[in-house]
């Protein structure tokens, strides 16, 4: 069995057409404050969320798409989750807004359904959530799902974590704090409550 790369890099790919409609999707890179390290200093779960514009934080309208560890029998095991989550989890410390999906295309089920394609390396003590966020990215520019993100997976996760660790003390009491692909802060969408 060929195994998945830590840090996959993207292949020249053209870019899909997307429409014009202003209400799309967005796709988001999470950092949850639940993670746990993984052979180095990695402080946060990351998780792909699809969510629609402005979600309104008492609906369930976002989706989550990420690999979780479990005890199995008392061995640690990583098993992939695709599913609906409410618009609001205070357990997100900052998000990375990555691109807008044309959703007249791309479902939350449909999303859900392609990822599980990606495989769920087990028995590699390195590999973790972040890496599987890796491949799903590049699973989606390949595929002509997203746009290409003119960066590797790799380079947004870094600037992504950074910004994550840079706001973690500070107050965000409405919102949950964004950057782009760069790690430059822009406005949520994300409201807590």
């Amino acid at each position: 069995m060929m195994s998945t790369p830590l840090y996959p890099t993207f292949s020249p790919v053209p870019t899909k057409p997307t429409s014009n409609r202003s209400n799309k999707h967005r796709l988001y890179i999470a950092y949850y404050s639940e993670g746990r390290a993984q052979g180095d200093d990695v402080k946060y779960h990351t998780a792909l969320i699809l969510a629609p514009k402005n979600p309104d934080p008492r609906k369930v309208q976002t989706w989550r798409y990420h690999v979780k560890n479990i005890d199995r029998d008392g061995d640690d095991m990583w098993v992939y989750e695709g599913k609906p989550t409410m618009n609001s989890d205070q357990r997100i410390e900052a998000m990375t807004l990555l691109c807008k999906v044309d959703d007249e295309n791309v479902s939350g089920l449909g999303l859900s359904m392609l990822l599980r394609e990606i495989e769920v390396v087990q028995d590699e003590r390195r590999w973790c959530s972040r890496h599987w966020v890796f491949s799903a990215l590049q699973m989606l520019v390949e595929r002509q799902v997203i746009p290409q993100l003119h960066m590797g997976p790799k380079s947004i996760w870094q600037n992504g974590y950074q910004f994550a660790k840079s706001v973690s003390t500070a107050k965000y009491p409405f919102s949950v704090p964004t950057c782009d692909v760069t790690g430059r802060e822009i406005k949520s969408e994300m409201n807590w409550s």
